[in-house]
């Protein structure tokens, strides 16, 4: 796994090692997804649940203003872990998703731009 990493970042990385590397990301629980760039272009991103069987160190800092805003870029991959942005998505959808709390996030806001 080093040796794959090591070669990753010297730029000399070889179809074995590529193949070791993604066989460990998905080991630790994580799925490759395509994954459509705000500003254009295409990649695959790596996605993991929030259900793990060991600690996850957390590597977000609050507030989030948008899902985008809470995925990570790792620049040894050259890949997005989209696992926090994709939990803030649902997290909102399922707020919105109750009328009383979309309500109450609407007249609030509301209030706010008018200057009540």
């Amino acid at each position: 796994m080093k040796a794959a990493l090591a070669k990753q970042a010297a730029g000399t990385l070889a179809p074995v090692d590529a193949t070791v590397l993604v066989q460990n990301a998905m080991m630790m629980g994580y799925t490759p997804h395509g994954h459509s760039l705000r500003h254009s272009g295409h990649t695959v991103s790596w996605f993991r649940s929030p259900l793990l069987p060991y600690q996850v160190k957390e590597t977000i800092a609050f507030p989030v203003s948008c899902s985008d805003a809470a995925n990570r870029y790792n620049p040894e991959t050259g890949l997005f872990d989209i696992s926090y942005g994709a939990a803030w998505q649902l997290g909102q959808l399922l707020a919105l998703q109750n009328k009383n709390f979309a309500s109450s996030l609407y007249n609030w806001k509301k209030d706010c731009t008018h200057g009540r």
